[in-house]
């Protein structure tokens, strides 16, 4: 995760730890104290002068807009822990983008791709793993939301026979969720409606390693394997032709 446009040019002090504050905040606006506590610390005993050591240091750090408008407002009676709405954040870009999308049907192919196009890996991946425990949810929630995305967006692709933007979007998507059967079913039905038995074999070979990975005893899906043996029919007959 990266902070863009803060105040100091350098790390912060204990930037890391910043830098989760921050996301926690992105995500979960207007947080109370004690919600802070139980996401940042989890099941330690924790004092306000931690706390507020924290958020002045992430203050200090980000600094204020043109404007002098702070971008970690001090926290009042009214609003809990919450970021400046000059703070912009990728994932509340693309949900803005996502949400147009789907609401446009025929047309918002645009938007949906463009949403995709700020997925740049798996939500929280390569964060520190005795951190972030709060997130797990969040995640999942993301991932979700990013296959439903490159799902429709391949989809709406591969029906105008736009194949290699379709198989882009699974790609992206995957990149989120390696494993998931739904953007390999999707890359399967790509291939086979370009007619290349090889893909979808490459396509299959790949989705065993990734489940393999997670369990070692996983095997295809019921759905993989009837859609396997109906594309393969498919293909090798257009191919034949």
């Amino acid at each position: 995760m990266d902070v863009i446009g803060a105040a100091s040019d350098g790390s912060a002090p204990r930037r890391g730890r910043s830098v989760e504050l921050l996301a926690y905040l992105a995500l979960h606006p207007g947080a109370t104290a004690r919600e802070i506590d139980e996401a940042l610390w989890p099941g330690q005993r924790v004092s306000d002068d931690m706390r507020n050591s924290l958020v002045a240091r992430t203050r200090s750090w980000l600094g204020a807009d043109d404007d002098g408008q702070i971008y970690l407002p001090p926290v009042t009676n009214v609003q809990g822990y919450r970021l400046s709405s000059a703070v912009t954040c990728d994932w509340h870009d693309a949900l803005t983008l996502a949400h147009a999308g789907f609401a446009a049907d025929s047309v918002g192919h645009l938007e949906l791709a463009k949403a995709l196009e700020l997925v740049r890996g798996r939500p929280f991946d390569g964060v520190d793993p005795s951190a972030y425990a709060w997130a797990e949810t969040d995640a999942q929630l993301m991932i979700s939301t990013v296959v439903d995305i490159a799902h429709e967006v391949a989809a709406q692709r591969g029906a105008a026979g736009n194949y290699t933007e379709a198989q882009a979007a699974i790609a992206r998507g995957l990149v989120a969720d390696p494993a998931n059967e739904q953007l390999h079913h999707d890359a399967i039905t790509v291939a086979a409606q370009r007619g290349d038995i090889n893909e979808i074999r490459r396509i299959v070979d790949r989705l065993r390693a990734q489940l393999q990975s997670i369990d070692p005893d996983a095997t295809l899906d019921p759905a993989t394997t009837q859609l396997l043996e109906a594309t393969v029919g498919r293909s090798r007959a257009g191919v034949s032709r």
